[in-house]
């Protein structure tokens, strides 16, 4: 009996410590399994050979869809690939994320693999909540490769983006270049930057002016050209709006124009070279700037419009010296001008803006007596134009189309003019625009202005 219960005895003793050395081991291999996955993820990190050099040849860039960030959005959700320090996100930070997707706010960084061409990596960028890095093709293409095919359409660029680059695009700072070849307003961009982080830039650029529209002296008509600076801070991307800018300031100078081509001088001759009725007489100072306080809503989440105001104005500081031979002994010249403007633009396709536009004219002769070299024959005029402006736009799609009509009267003299302005620009890259000015009572008309003005110049925007 005594012997029995011994081996009964051992029997539990033995199956305990096999128990408690299962246990053991199961703890064992719980506690390994975080250590072999961070040794699997290093290793599958290590893959690619990584160097500066190597980074900087990865191509990134920012789409701005809406649709499209909102579609990727809810698919890395549906999979659980929308963390923050991995974790899903509830509540507030939930709730604020849907939120500044669907208001737009939030944009896509997408990175695309050097050696295979798949992507990389997906990071959010504007949401006030800083979201994970989506890392590992695999989970991207499992993820966005269910529902229409979404890993297709970002691998071929396909939907609306900005800033495409073949550098590192979400590193402190990075450089972007393009011309923009316009007849009467051509830019080069010069400097460039942008965070990392959201979608603030900054920019500098070389600008010129032929002319001046609110004055309704287009091209070459006011016998001068603007040359200068311009600075531009983008606080966020807009995707139907290439050109917006939180705000901007243009600094330059104002020059005369040495060039003519003898044409007719009658005042219904439709030539786009008719010859001029306005010289310049100096150089002056030049300044415009514009400031966008609000962008939001004003119908309806999908009817958005941007709120811009702005001021222009040009001042002489010198006269000229030397004129050209063909230069006439006494003519007209615009000597200082402003203009102020508001405008509401991107209310769904509507743009509508409304200002004043002031400028003196005066009459001069360049051979008065010495020791003067230019004598002012009569009081400048002084013009008042109040101005109302309204058209269509669309500018993030392929085709990119712009149809604004605009009116000013002078209450004083009883005249004025009907603008419109056409422009067509395929793929962000070539188009074409059309300026036509007629004058309204042209009988009113003082005797600088033309009854009509045309102007046609071709548009060409190149990125490297």
């Amino acid at each position: 009996m005594t012997s029995r219960i011994r081996l009964l005895v051992l029997l539990l003793c033995s199956l305990g410590i096999h128990s408690v050395t299962q246990c053991q081991d199961l703890k064992n291999r719980l506690a390994s399994s975080k250590t072999l996955t961070d040794t699997l993820n290093a290793v599958y990190q290590s893959l690619e050979y990584k160097t500066p050099a190597h980074k900087d040849t990865k191509n990134s860039w920012l789409v701005t869809d809406r649709a499209m960030v909102y579609t990727v959005f809810e698919q890395f959700g549906h999979c659980g690939l929308v963390t923050k320090n991995g974790q899903r996100l509830e509540g507030e930070d939930s709730s604020s994320v849907v939120d500044d997707v669907s208001h737009g706010r939030v944009k896509l960084l997408v990175t695309r693999r050097t050696f295979d061409d798949q992507l990389e990596s997906i990071a959010f960028q504007g949401s006030k909540v800083l979201l994970d890095t989506v890392y590992d093709w695999v989970r991207i293409s499992r993820a966005l490769g269910s529902v229409g095919n979404t890993y297709s359409q970002l691998k071929r660029q396909s939907s609306a983006i900005v800033d495409g680059t073949t550098e590192q695009f979400n590193s402190e700072q990075r450089y972007a270049y393009d011309i923009y070849l316009h007849a009467l307003n051509p830019e080069l961009l010069l400097w460039h930057t942008i965070s990392g982080v959201a979608s603030d830039r900054s920019k500098i650029s070389v600008f010129a002016q032929l002319g001046n529209d609110h004055l309704n002296l287009p091209f070459w008509f006011k016998g001068t050209l603007v040359y200068g600076l311009h600075y531009g801070f983008v606080d966020d991307v807009v995707s139907n709006d290439r050109t917006y800018e939180k705000y901007s300031v243009y600094a330059g100078i104002e020059t005369p124009i040495n060039f003519s081509v003898q044409q007719s001088d009658g005042v219904s001759n439709a030539s786009v070279f008719k010859r001029r009725k306005l010289e310049a007489s100096g150089t002056g100072v030049f300044l415009k700037g514009s400031l966008n306080p609000w962008r939001d809503e004003f119908i309806s989440g999908e009817m958005k419009g941007l709120v811009q105001f702005g001021v222009e104005v040009s001042l002489a500081l010198s006269d000229k010296l030397d004129y050209a031979v063909d230069i006439p002994d006494t003519f007209y010249s615009v000597r200082n001008h402003l203009v102020m403007f508001a405008r509401l633009r991107h209310l769904g396709i509507f743009d509508f803006g409304a200002g004043f536009a002031w400028h003196d004219v005066g009459y001069y002769t360049r051979k008065p007596p010495p020791p003067q070299r230019l004598g002012l024959i009569e009081p400048s005029n002084r013009v008042f134009l109040p101005f109302l402006e309204a058209g269509v736009s669309e500018d993030g799609s392929f085709l990119q189309y712009s149809v604004v009509t605009s009116f000013d009267y002078d209450f004083a003299r009883g005249y004025g003019f009907l603008g419109t302005k056409v422009s067509f620009v395929f793929g962000n890259n070539f188009g074409v625009e059309l300026r036509y000015f007629k004058a309204i009572r042209s009988s009113h008309l003082p005797v600088w202005q033309f009854d009509n003005y045309i102007v046609l110049s071709p548009v060409i925007r190149i990125n490297y």
